[in-house]
């Protein structure tokens, strides 16, 4: 990976994480439930860009790393639309079953966590057009938007 492009997604990934970390600030409840999936380590690869991130809740915070030298407790493939999918479900059990997600290991954890995530009122694209810029960001949000149709 260029030195760019993994600026960018670090760069990416930390507007990203400090926005989802504010609103769990804000909402103790989703907190502890966190709190309660520390320990597990969640890889997501996402199809297209080809892309992997790690996603390790701990007590207080979730934090998303570019790597993770260890095994991850959780892999999980898709597009963006899939994930874009599988977040805004009400049913996440039902998206993982019936969506084209592919999921290696316990999907409780990851059931969980979606469950929490839900619940957040992120505006992601503004978090990443803070890092990014507000085009990029548009673009992606627009991108997403359109596979997610």
């Amino acid at each position: 990976m260029s030195e760019r492009i993994w600026l960018i997604k670090t760069s990416a990934l930390a507007g990203l994480e400090s926005g989802i970390n504010r609103l769990l600030e804000m909402d103790p409840l989703a907190q502890q439930q966190l709190a309660e999936l520390s320990g597990n380590v969640f890889a997501l690869h996402i199809n297209g860009p080809n892309q992997t991130f790690y996603l390790l809740p701990t007590t207080q915070k979730l934090l998303l790393q570019n790597q993770y030298l260890a095994e991850p407790s959780l892999a999980v493939s898709g597009s963006i639309a899939d994930y874009a999918a599988l977040i805004g479900a009400e049913d996440a059990a039902g998206q993982l079953i019936n969506g084209d997600i592919q999921v290696r290991g316990d999907t409780r954890p990851l059931i969980e966590l979606q469950n929490i995530l839900s619940k957040l009122d992120l505006d992601w694209e503004q978090e990443l057009g803070d890092v990014i810029g507000d085009l990029p960001a548009h673009e992606i949000g627009r991108a997403v938007r359109g596979g997610v149709k």
